[in-house]
């Protein structure tokens, strides 16, 4: 089956051609250059710059696969979350596409789907725990089979991705700033700053990262060494994620998946591979943690294989609770 995807959930265009949920082609135009300026992304501009560029890198996606349109069996989309008038551009040219051509159309759940870019080239084992942590969200699920996820702990305030950008943009190091955060971190290793270690009651495996950011700006504000400020506040976000996350573990999960944006931090990485030693500890290929269409189409493509197909005029949403 050739599966369309296309992602606009925030500031990257993406689309990609998938076979039976292989990549065929994929295309990214990142808007990182767009939004520096003003140090994080306008919506309304990243909307237009979505409608500026989709139709070509749709032909691209297509001419590097050495396909046209007419060889697709079904278009994937971003339906949610993510931003509105960005959703709403790629939704709007997907379903026009897939109308034009006489195929179905699948909206996916850009959270879920960052789960579904680790299987792309990696076989999964079910059931699994699966933490998706990226710039708009920190969230637990618990998958039963491919397309079977429950929601069982998530951020109580900032993700920590954003937490990250946020700090970053006070050490000055400009946006985004989650991956120079992580190289000044690496420059000063053993003179972190000592942040506090969040521990959250009510039983549910939440997170919460608006404490120690606002430890940061105090740190900061009293002229603690950007490099030990780094280094320091990347330790207590990872120290968290790994530690509720691991208290989720149960026995019956065959696995622990890690996908979405801030999964590329390697100390992040570094610290589930040390902490996690009973079972295979899974996380999206680099190339594949940022917003990508690739885990769109792959997502997609395990829906219609279940028969899942979104009605053509059913809207975005901004805050999509469910995997459709």
């Amino acid at each position: 089956m050739l599966v369309l995807g296309v992602e606009t959930s925030c500031d990257e265009t993406s689309v990609a051609v998938m076979a039976d949920g292989a990549i065929v082609s994929l295309r990214i135009a990142s808007q990182a250059p767009l939004h520096s300026a003003t140090g994080g992304v306008v919506p309304e501009t990243a909307a237009r710059r979505h409608l500026e560029v989709i139709r070509e890198q749709t032909e691209q996606a297509l001419l590097e696969a050495g396909l046209t349109a007419r060889d697709l069996d079904a278009v994937a989309y971003t339906r949610g979350p993510g931003l509105l008038g960005c959703l709403l551009v790629g939704s709007s040219f997907s379903q026009g596409l897939a109308m034009s051509l006489g195929i179905p159309a699948v909206g996916v759940n850009h959270v879920l789907a960052h789960i579904h870019a680790a299987f792309i080239d990696q076989d999964a084992i079910f059931p699994l725990l699966a933490l998706v942590v990226s710039g708009g969200h920190t969230s637990l699920y618990r998958f039963s089979a491919p397309i079977m996820a429950e929601l069982i702990g998530e951020t109580r305030d900032d993700a920590a991705g954003e937490a990250l950008d946020k700090v970053a943009r006070l050490l000055g190091l400009g946006y985004p700033g989650g991956a120079a955060l992580e190289q000044l971190a690496a420059s000063e290793p053993t003179e972190a700053w000592q942040f506090p270690r969040v521990r959250l009651s009510g039983g549910r495996p939440d997170f919460s990262f608006s404490g120690v950011k606002t430890a940061a700006r105090q740190a900061i504000a009293a002229g603690a060494k950007p490099a030990a400020v780094a280094c320091g506040f990347q330790q207590a976000v990872v120290s968290q994620l790994v530690e509720t996350t691991c208290q989720a573990l149960l026995a019956s999960d065959r696995m622990l998946v890690v996908g979405g944006g801030v999964s590329a931090n390697q100390a992040l990485r570094r610290a589930f591979q040390e902490r996690v030693r009973s079972r295979p500890v899974l996380f999206a290929p680099l190339r594949l943690c940022s917003d990508n269409a690739a885990m769109i189409g792959r997502l997609g493509w395990e829906m219609l294989l279940a028969g899942i197909k979104t009605p053509l005029g059913t809207a975005a949403s901004s805050r999509l609770d469910t995997l459709t």
